[in-house]
């Protein structure tokens, strides 16, 4: 914008019409920055998910080589259990839950099937397992085979039978 000239010779300011529209486009790009930014909130929330579960997955892993026991993760609503067997009953080892909008589903690694549990067990081998990771339409599998127990996150679309 020029300054222009005012009567006595010297310059003027911005007219009361130009800080208006200056003020209307900063007011319109503080208003989509939250939208742009939840979009993103919501990917850090599904990485953040499955890395704590491959975590969670590889101290099932030790546990159960330590007790000779097999350890178990159990989804439940909205997170996971890890628990371990005794002759006593069930013990919890560690548990997670996430935001109603994280939803965890476990299924086989050939994905032909939907599992209750994933097990590890002493000898380092598992049952196998794909636990789908979904925030909105973010995504992420975490892969754990069932002869070696390796474990593996991936980006993925959900399979047809568990999208809601």
């Amino acid at each position: 914008m020029w300054a222009r000239p005012s009567r006595a010779g010297a310059t003027s300011g911005f007219t009361l019409l130009e800080l208006l529209v200056v003020i209307a486009i900063m007011s319109a790009l503080t208003a989509a920055f939250p939208l742009a930014l939840n979009r993103f909130v919501a990917a850090r929330r599904v990485d953040a998910a499955a890395r704590e579960l491959l975590a969670d997955i590889r101290l099932a892993q030790s546990r159960s080589v330590i007790t000779d026991r097999p350890v178990d993760v159990v989804p439940v609503a909205n997170g996971y259990e890890v628990r371990t067997a005794s002759r006593s009953g069930v013990n919890p080892v560690t548990s997670r839950q996430w935001r109603t909008t994280t939803a965890l589903a476990l299924r086989s690694v050939d994905d032909s099937r939907d599992q209750s549990t994933f097990r590890v067990f002493p000898d380092g081998s598992s049952t196998g397992g794909r636990f789908s990771i979904r925030d909105g339409e973010r995504v992420r599998c975490v892969i754990v085979s069932e002869l070696t127990s390796r474990v593996r996150i991936e980006a993925g679309d959900l399979p047809a039978a568990v999208e809601s």
